[in-house]
């Protein structure tokens, strides 16, 4: 990927929060008026720039710290077509041990 995309990377929980902190100023300014038209709405015109892309890699662990740094991106999930967002996550997907159980 070009440097000139990739607007950070958090590699820790200090990181991730300071990065979602700029990604929140961003998309507040990107959150629609309430007198647009359907039209608008879909065509995003009330706003120009490129979208966002969050990508989380172990979000399983990311998500079981005290304070979920990606916490503050749920309020804009709902409209997050509007505002040009769009969030990637990866998990491990075994079951930890002892929590899957065999039936017969």
């Amino acid at each position: 990927m070009p440097a000139a995309h990739l607007a950070g990377c958090g590699g820790g929980a200090a990181a991730a929060a300071e990065q979602v902190g700029e990604l929140l100023g961003l998309l507040s300014g990107r959150l629609p008026p309430a007198d647009l038209t359907a039209e608008e709405l879909r065509q995003r015109s009330w706003w120009s720039g490129p979208d966002a892309y969050v990508v989380v890699d172990d979000y399983d662990l990311v998500a079981a710290g005290m304070e979920n740094p990606l916490a503050p991106l749920v309020e804009y999930l709902a409209q997050a077509r509007d505002v040009g967002l769009h969030v990637l996550l990866a998990r491990r997907t075994g079951a930890p041990p002892g929590r899957c159980s065999s039936r017969s």
